[in-house]
């Protein structure tokens, strides 16, 4: 049975308008301004760390993965071996950090996120604006001085 981790709290829509440089309607060259919304504050904290603890998992996946495909490897080099009646290559080791038993967990937010996202009252909604500023390379965002 998996550990869980339950996340409550406020939840807010996090809505960002990103500023862009087009200079006409009809162009195409330049980015235009931008809308993105999304749930906030315990939705965003819970995503956050689900994505931390499947990090974890992941670099398991990962590693079990490569464990394995080693052993499919040996094998085939193995049979190969017996055929030609030379000893075989010992077996590949197991991995120090892959325990079959190694505890799993898992995060939950505590209520409904269904429909959230349209049926927030104002008075939970975050704004941000973001504009382009120059850098020594590139683009990056940041919030112009006027919102300060």
């Amino acid at each position: 049975m998996k550990s869980t981790i339950l996340v409550t709290g406020d939840i807010v829509l996090d809505c960002h308008l990103y500023g862009g440089v087009k200079t006409a309607a009809t162009s195409f060259s330049e980015p235009g301004t931008v809308y993105h919304g999304h749930l906030g504050g315990a939705v965003l904290t819970q995503k956050l760390l689900a994505a931390a603890l499947d990090a974890t998992g992941l670099a398991w996946d990962r590693r079990n993965a490569e464990y394995e495909a080693a052993k499919a490897k040996r094998a085939k080099e193995n049979k190969i071996l017996r055929a030609s009646k030379k000893p075989v290559l010992n077996k590949v080791p197991r991995p120090d950090d892959l325990t079959p038993n190694c505890p799993t967990m898992q995060s939950r937010l505590g209520l409904k996120e269904a429909k959230l996202e349209n049926t927030l009252p104002r008075n939970l909604h975050s704004f941000g604006v973001w504009t382009p500023h120059p850098k020594k390379k590139g683009l990056f965002r940041n919030v112009p001085a006027v919102f300060h």
